[in-house]
């Protein structure tokens, strides 16, 4: 059992966060009661100076640094280990340099775009941004220093995402392999209202009605990996309310006894934003159902071999084009062999590194680098002295394509703006 704190739209606020956590903790006497990872859905605002504020969509007046710049550059650290996905209010610029994923602060780690990771014997992925038709088939075309109208696109979830972690294996089939305990998205999964308490939903927002009744409230690219994927739990925020449901799945296998297995249903969980008297912050106890951990007390990211296999395969796929990106209709077979290339790539990688580091195999391989200039707490943070990056690139996600032997095509190389 793993005690697990969720937290619907951050938006910036860390330091209320994490002083709930230590209060809460404060208060426990054995370590089994203590909340040991911390998960947002979205809106994290990990707002490292003005460019990135700047790059946050969103009208001026509600432009706020907040706390995460003192996370970063080291004055603060957060107290438990923290995994987010990106919402529509984010530094897009941050993020889209670490689209695979990777370290934003000390101790808070960015799921990426889409992604899969284990923590504590958990199999956690997740989706990022939020669901727009305009843009769904699109490349990520959008890059830095975003125009109006990519500003408010680069964070719309694309079509590529979904067909990756379509690749994952249901949880109901997972016999060999871990199931999927938990599911972070921002938005939250088209007809999701449908499996709970709609009335009081509706009673509480009665401003979601028309576009329920337009069937345009949620993203149909979830509510298709909520089917397919069956995890044990999903989480979300975006919509700033509390709300409940349960999903009930058919089997996927000729077996009736699966019927009443542990993933037959999937537990639905939104949470409301930061802020006085909200619902925002929730403390689960997730029984883990991986294998993937390890035997010491400090949580470590690890990385999914199916997934890091789905990556390989996939990639060829991705597009920076604003034109739709031509899919194929059929999933493609994750082999043995591509299996078989990850693990041994993760026996050479190891090899390699144990040397020189700690990290225990098939441990995410990036550590964090400050790459930009923080804010220095004093200047106009609406005012950017530049408009430019400092850098391009990050040096994580080269390391990561590394790794897996693949060449950017949606990132750019790290190097330094002259």
């Amino acid at each position: 059992m793993v005690k697990v704190a969720v937290v619907g739209c951050t938006h910036g606020e860390l330091d209320a966060l994490y002083a709930r956590i230590d209060d809460f903790n404060a208060s426990k006497q054995l370590p089994d009661d203590r909340i040991r990872l911390l998960l947002c859905c979205g809106d994290f605002e990990s707002l490292r100076n003005a460019i990135d504020l700047a790059c946050k969509a969103c009208p001026p007046k509600y432009r706020h640094m907040n706390s995460f710049h003192a996370y970063y550059h080291g004055a603060k650290r957060a107290s438990v280990l923290t995994i987010f996905i990106g919402g529509n209010h984010e530094a897009s610029n941050y993020l889209q340099e670490l689209r695979y994923g990777g370290w934003v602060a000390p101790n808070i780690f960015y799921l990426g775009a889409s992604g899969v990771v284990h923590v504590a014997g958990l199999r956690i992925a997740g989706i990022s941004g939020i669901y727009h038709a305009k843009h769904y088939r699109s490349g990520q075309y959008e890059t830095a220093p975003y125009t109006k109208k990519t500003i408010d696109s680069v964070y719309c979830v694309r079509e590529y995402q979904v067909h990756q972690l379509s690749h994952l294996t249901p949880s109901v089939l997972a016999r060999e392999k871990p199931s999927l305990d938990v599911f972070l998205s921002h938005d939250w999964p088209t007809h999701i209202e449908n499996h709970g308490d709609i009335d009081a939903l509706l009673r509480e927002r009665p401003d979601f009605q028309k576009s329920i009744g337009d069937n345009r409230f949620g993203n149909p690219g979830s509510e298709y990996l909520l089917h397919a994927l069956q995890p044990t739990r999903w989480l979300a925020g975006h919509m700033h309310i509390r709300f409940e449901a349960t999903v009930p799945h058919p089997s996927l296998t000729l077996n009736a006894a699966d019927q009443d297995s542990p993933h037959a249903t999937t537990h639905f969980l939104a949470l409301s934003k930061c802020k006085p008297n909200e619902a925002c912050m929730e403390v689960l106890d997730l029984v883990p159902g991986s294998q993937t951990t390890t035997n010491d007390e400090l949580l470590r990211v690890m990385m999914d071999v199916e997934w890091l296999a789905i990556l390989r395969a996939t990639h060829h796929l991705a597009s920076h084009s604003r034109q739709p990106v031509d899919l194929p209709e059929e999933k493609m077979g994750i082999t043995a062999d591509d299996i078989a290339w990850v693990e041994k790539r993760l026996d050479e990688v190891h090899t390699a590194s144990s040397v020189d580091n700690d990290k225990v195999r098939g441990e995410w391989p990036t550590e964090f680098v400050m790459m930009a200039p923080p804010w220095d707490g004093a200047s106009d943070e609406t005012m950017p002295k530049t408009s430019r990056e400092s850098v391009l690139g990050n040096p994580q996600t080269d390391s990561f394509l590394i790794f897996l032997e693949l060449p950017h095509v949606v990132t750019t190389p790290y190097a330094p703006v002259e």
